[in-house]
């Protein structure tokens, strides 16, 4: 009796992957507002010069701390009011979403390679008996920052 075995596909395998990453995912409720919430920054980030109705930076001097729109002197062409200098106060919050995720990159950035270069190094010493194994200990975002030493 022989064995016959069908190859699976890398295509094939990567979508069973992600179908069953889906389903598990898809149980937490929470974690799907999340990621809705996520993509609703990230679109309203990328579509700001389309989305903002002002200039974030152009100051109108014939408004100066004009209220929301639903309190008594607002105006709707300034939905949530001006600042003191007559700046749109929606169009900042819509443009600071870009710089929101800038540094939310920046600062994964750079805890991912404070986190993963000293890896292998403190692998290493540990095998060569060296005390180097507590340089990457508070990098990782995961890992509490009174973690117990292994020594």
């Amino acid at each position: 009796m022989t064995d016959v075995t069908k190859p699976v596909s890398q295509g094939s395998e990567t979508k069973r992957l992600l179908r069953e990453f889906w389903f598990y995912f898809s149980e937490n409720r929470g974690a799907v507002i999340g990621l809705c919430v996520f993509l609703a920054l990230v679109l309203i980030a990328a579509f700001a010069p389309l989305l903002a109705p002002h200039s974030p930076t152009l100051q109108n001097r014939d408004a100066l701390l004009v209220p929301p729109f639903w309190e008594q002197g607002g105006n709707p062409s300034f939905l949530l009011g001006t600042d003191a200098v007559g700046r749109d106060i929606l169009s900042r919050l819509i443009f600071g979403a870009r710089q929101s995720l800038f540094i939310g990159c920046v600062v994964v950035s750079i805890a991912l390679t404070g986190g993963i270069i000293p890896r292998p190094r403190c692998g290493l010493l540990r095998r060569m008996g060296g005390c180097g194994h507590h340089a990457g200990d508070g990098c990782d975002p995961g890992l509490p920052v009174a973690a117990p030493s292994r020594s």
